[in-house]
């Protein structure tokens, strides 16, 4: 999904390479996970992320509302 282009005006690494940012999360519900996914929530997606180990960066700065 980070790697179709098609999908960056909804998720994107971060020129670092190390994280990835959710830009817009209508757009990413609407098109991004019905590919890849059988969930048709935001909050059920990020339920699975927190699944997998994912970590969300609350703390200010650049990486802020990352996904590590």
């Amino acid at each position: 999904m980070l790697s179709e282009p098609r999908f960056s005006n909804s998720i994107t690494w971060m020129p670092h390479g190390r994280a990835w940012k959710i830009l817009d999360k209508g757009l990413l519900v609407k098109e991004a996970i019905p590919p890849y996914f059988s969930l048709t929530k935001f909050e059920s997606f990020t339920r699975q992320l927190s699944s997998w180990g994912f970590k969300r960066l609350h703390r200010q700065g650049p990486d802020i509302d990352c996904y590590y």
